[in-house]
């Protein structure tokens, strides 16, 4: 079979698991940006055969509203975007926004980011913040997008941040020269990612699509009294 005709094969095959994800109101991985640019170009059918196998594996599990990913994938254009998979012991078949302290404490205070991946409720750094990928990834390739997946490690809540591409570049790393406390609040120890550069949170459910809930939205609707 031909290269060309290989290839155009692969391509239809792409539209039809975007076709039946929107039909079912669903982002598909195919819809991100990385995966658009991989398969819009002219590359070998063997290369994106292996792009399509890969992506399509974790696309079969993505559960993220079309208008959220959508929107993730546009903020991505302006700001880099991180993501942050953690367990807050949500009630994942509740309908409605779970009242919890902890995802209520992340976007009204900021995100603690730990001197070490293995801390446990406390951190360690000497003369300068931990990076901000210690605890967050940023949202680019599909690296990024599967930790976009709140079924990944089987967390049950995703903490989306936005920063300012002049201070954080697309790897997710600090630029030279940017101080530190235009990232982190350092009033506390371990320092916090602002409380500023948090967007919201997508919380895993078990029936139907994943929700998202900005950060405004979180924090007025936390009620300690209904705990």
């Amino acid at each position: 079979m031909f290269e060309n005709t290989k290839i155009k094969l692969l391509k239809d095959k792409v539209k039809l698991r975007r076709d039946a994800a929107h039909k079912e109101g669903r982002f598909s991985l195919f819809d991100a940006k990385f995966a658009t640019d991989i398969f819009s170009k002219g590359i070998k059918y063997e290369y994106l055969s292996i792009h399509y196998e890969m992506i399509s594996g974790w696309d079969e599990i993505c559960n993220l509203p079309y208008g959220v990913g959508v929107s993730l994938d546009r903020l991505a254009n302006d700001s880099t975007v991180m993501i942050h998979r953690t367990r807050l012991d949500l009630d994942r078949d509740s309908q409605g926004l779970t009242c919890n302290e902890a995802l209520h404490s992340i976007m009204d205070e900021g995100l603690k980011n730990y001197g070490h991946m293995n801390a446990v409720g406390g951190g360690a750094y000497s003369s300068e913040p931990p990076s901000l990928t210690l605890t967050m990834t940023p949202l680019t390739g599909i690296s990024g997008y599967i930790n976009l997946l709140a079924s990944y490690h089987d967390n049950d809540a995703i903490i989306i941040a936005a920063l300012p591409k002049e201070l954080v570049d697309s790897n997710g790393y600090i630029i030279d020269n940017v101080p530190w406390n235009k990232i982190y609040d350092l009033s506390e120890h371990p320092p916090k990612v602002k409380r500023e550069f948090m967007v919201g949170a997508i919380l895993k459910k078990n029936n139907g699509l994943d929700e998202f809930y900005t950060r405004d939205e979180i924090v007025a609707s936390y009620n300690p009294a209904q705990k």
